[in-house]
């Protein structure tokens, strides 16, 4: 918000400057030749005589600065963004950037891939600055774990770095992020739980909506399985994510 606060003031300060020095020049130069001439100081002629007389073209000026400030919300969105709750006024808010969450049952398999091959992804198509990925998990039990070293090691094969620290769903992430993605029917349903609202709901995706060659209708969870069921998790994830930003790059 201060970002933005700033943003404005300097696009209306010349506005205000032009019609404060217009409103000065407006004073006819009578008011401070009889105001000398009756022994004031130039202080006191300032204060007591130009600026009572200037005043209506002052208060002008910042009307048709206040009206420029209401109009330009481009600005406000490129510096202090959009937020659905009231940030505070050092708080950072959303630009323009598309958010996207991805959310599985403990955040250190599934959504922890999901965010670690979306962002390569969109580092490869040079659009970090237009995206904001995050994940998280519906329980909290391994919070602030790195994910599954199985699940590093296949990723790592494949040149993805998973280095995000396993965290819960909050509610402000419902208010925050653009498109929520569960990767099977119980994190749909847990999030539409979740959710403050059924507002938020049209938010909420399957990950498998996106995906392109591979015919899945969810991504199942590797955790106690073999190596097969890493690899396929990738293999989906891949096809999904590449599906996910097609999409999203042909909207935009």
């Amino acid at each position: 918000m201060m970002a933005g606060a700033a943003t404005l003031a300097i696009m209306v300060l010349p506005v205000i400057m032009r019609t404060t020095e217009e409103a000065l020049l407006c004073v006819p130069d009578s008011f401070r030749e009889g105001s000398f001439g009756l022994g004031a100081g130039k202080l006191r002629t300032i204060f007591k005589i130009v600026l009572p007389s200037a005043i209506p073209g002052i208060l002008s000026g910042i009307i048709l600065a206040i009206g420029r400030i209401v109009g330009e919300t481009a600005a406000l969105i490129y510096t202090s963004g959009t937020v659905a709750n009231l940030a505070g006024f050092f708080d950072s808010g959303r630009t323009l950037a598309i958010h996207m969450y991805s959310f599985c049952l403990g955040n250190i398999c599934r959504s922890s891939t999901a965010e670690g091959v979306m962002l390569h992804l969109i580092k490869e198509a040079g659009l970090e600055k237009e995206f904001v990925i995050d994940s998280a998990g519906i329980l909290s039990y391994h919070q602030g774990e790195l994910p599954d070293s199985r699940m590093r090691a296949h990723a790592a094969r494949r040149g993805y770095q998973l280095v995000h620290r396993s965290r819960p769903v909050r509610t402000e992430d419902f208010y925050n992020f653009d498109l929520i993605i569960g990767m099977d029917d119980r994190n749909i349903e847990d999030l539409k739980d979740k959710a403050p609202s059924p507002e938020e709901w049209k938010k909420i995706h399957r990950m498998t909506e996106y995906c392109t060659r591979i015919p899945a209708d969810h991504v199942p969870d590797p955790y106690y399985g073999g190596a097969e069921g890493f690899e396929y998790v990738l293999d989906v994830l891949e096809d999904a994510c590449a599906g996910l930003l097609t999409s999203l790059t042909q909207d935009n």
